[in-house]
């Protein structure tokens, strides 16, 4: 028995029994009290004629097709009233039902169990729908990765029928940490990639990696964190990423410092292929003012220390600045004073890395007053304060939620890009910036595409056939457009992965080999282009120039047949010579 089935029934049981009640009394006097016929006959009904008689009297149809004595009428008459009232109190009942909070969020949930329990497509298990969920559905979609949505507050629930998402997004409003309604969400179906915790509590989040693990640890769990101990703990029990945005924008902020070629490349590989390539950012050297100094000011702290750059910090509570002998301020920076005894005059830029938009805002809208040309960063905590940060002129934004959007859109559909960055860090910035020329070269003016291929049958069934007949395919031959092939795709190869040896931006001359990893950015839709060579043999026989003969019958047939007249043409050629 379902839960809804449950609950109607037991909410409905004294109105069923008054019901019946009521109709077995008035069939049981109907069948009991004795008519008269025209004749003057005295007769008794059956029961199928007393249920009849019942039914039609009391719903108030009527019941002419039955001729009743002045006894019966009165019987009908004693039996009618408590039967609408009985009709009455089922009637409230049921709408009561389903009025009832709890009745509609059962129904709910049977409905959220039945549309997890229908897919047949890989997905993923998104608890939270704020700022980031959304992003991450919307991100997840667009790559052709079905999602399931719990979150915990009713009115951002209300967003998902909000977004016109392009697919159906089952989503439940209840506890993610409820070890039941994760499985309800189709933790143990035998589809489900893993599950992505993005809620602002990152002990609720840790609780449902433990969960996930405890019942499923062949999924791959990803958690937003907040202190190096939670993501720890994460970590420690088979966690694959605890990703703590703070670090993660902290270590961006050093790579603009140290090679800002290589920062605009991470800007442009891992943003939304919708959005406008970026200009390049030059933050100044020097002396840097930093406002705030709880989590986010503590890990921007860290990074400009091992950047050798000088910081002074402005925090207006003594107790988290306690161990801190120089470069402390007490106060919050966003008056003059307290900027002038900070050395703004001598400063290279600002960090405005409060937990408060408002003071954010006014840092930066004062410390720009007394000093016009600092290089700003700033923390934006409400995604809706956008424009304000725009309209102030902030050189960099933090926003929270873009950066973890960015780091788990690499993590799952780009994971070699991952690897891309960690050797590319290992490079000087004049590489960073030929290979932006490269990437400039080709794509047009929104961000790339990033894919990447790997060269085992099921994925590359054409390519991995051709290798082993002994042909040679090189990645230029990847690069030619399936539809005209003198015309090259406009992408770039990243990285080539083989038998675990790195290589980056190979060569378009060098040859593949079956088990290869490859990695390509270009435009929208390239991808899909590149696939048919991959999968397709005669597409991957076109653009390497070799002949296949037809496989229809008819089409081999002419084939023969101009094979033969070419043959004879040749031959009468020969013949005159």
């Amino acid at each position: 028995m379902t839960p809804v089935t449950s609950l109607v029934l037991r909410r409905m049981r004294a109105p069923l029994i008054a019901l019946i009640v009521t109709y077995a009394i008035a069939i049981l006097g109907l069948v009991l009290t004795p008519g008269m016929d025209e004749q003057g006959k005295i007769w008794h009904m059956g029961f199928f004629h007393g249920i009849y008689v019942a039914s039609s009297t009391i719903v108030g149809i009527g019941s002419e097709a039955v001729i009743l004595s002045d006894t019966q009428r009165a019987w009908v008459l004693l039996y009618v009233y408590p039967g609408v009232f009985a009709w009455m109190y089922t009637i409230g009942t049921m709408l009561a039902i389903v009025q009832d909070e709890g009745f509609k969020r059962v129904l709910a949930e049977g409905r959220f169990a039945k549309s997890v329990q229908r897919l047949r497509e890989p997905f993923y298990i998104i608890c939270g729908y704020g700022e980031i969920g959304r992003a991450m559905v919307t991100t997840l979609i667009v790559h052709n990765v079905r999602v399931v949505v719990m979150e915990e507050n009713e009115e951002r629930m209300d967003m998902i029928r909000v977004d016109n998402h392009r697919v159906q997004v089952p989503a439940l409003c209840a506890d993610v940490r409820d070890p039941q309604k994760l499985i309800e969400a189709g933790l143990r179906h035998s589809h489900c990639l893993g599950v992505i915790a993005l809620t602002a509590d990152e002990q609720t989040n840790l609780k449902i990696a433990i969960i996930v693990k405890s019942l499923h640890p062949e999924a791959k769990v990803i958690c937003r964190c907040e202190t190096e101990k939670v993501a720890a703990n994460m970590l420690a029990f088979g966690t694959e990423h605890a990703i703590d945005p703070f670090h993660v924008f902290a270590e961006r902020l050093s790579m603009a410092l140290h090679a800002p070629g290589l920062y605009l490349l991470y800007d442009w590989l891992s943003g939304a292929q919708d959005a406008d390539l970026t200009e390049p950012i030059y933050p100044p050297h020097g002396m840097w003012l930093l406002c705030g100094y709880g989590r986010f000011g503590k890990a921007i702290h860290q990074r400009l220390e091992k950047e050798d750059v000088s910081t002074i910090i402005l925090e207006p509570e003594a107790s988290l600045v306690e161990g801190l002998e120089t470069g402390v301020v007490l106060g919050r920076g966003t008056d003059a004073p307290t900027l002038r005894q900070a050395r703004i005059d001598l400063a290279a830029g600002v960090v405005a890395g409060t937990n408060t938009d408002e003071n954010n805002l006014s840092i930066i809208m004062t410390a720009r007053q007394l000093k016009p040309n600092l290089f700003i960063v700033a923390r934006q905590n409400h995604q809706e304060n956008r424009p304000l940060y725009e309209a102030v002129g902030a050189d960099i934004t933090m926003q929270t939620s873009d950066i973890l959007a960015r780091q788990i859109r690499v993590l799952l559909t780009a994971p070699l890009l991952i690897t891309f960055f960690e050797y590319a860090r290992k490079e000087n910035n004049d590489w960073a910036n030929i290979t932006i020329s490269r990437l400039a070269a080709v794509l047009q003016d929104s961000l790339p595409e990033v894919w990447s291929i790997n060269l085992r049958c099921e994925d590359a069934y054409a390519v991995c056939f051709v290798i082993s007949q002994g042909r040679r395919i090189s990645i230029s031959n990847l690069l030619q457009d399936p539809r005209a092939r003198e015309r090259q795709l406009s992408c770039v190869p990243l990285l080539m992965i083989r038998q675990g040896q790195v290589t980056l931006m190979p060569e378009d001359e060098d040859f593949l080999e079956i088990g290869d990893e490859l990695l390509f950015c270009g435009d929208r839709g390239i991808a899909l282009s590149m696939r048919s060579a991959l999968t397709e043999l005669h597409t991957l026989n076109y653009i390497m120039k070799v002949d296949e003969d037809p496989d229809g019958v008819v089409w081999s047939w002419f084939h023969r047949r101009f094979k033969k007249v070419e043959r004879r043409s040749g031959a009468r050629e020969r013949v005159r010579v």
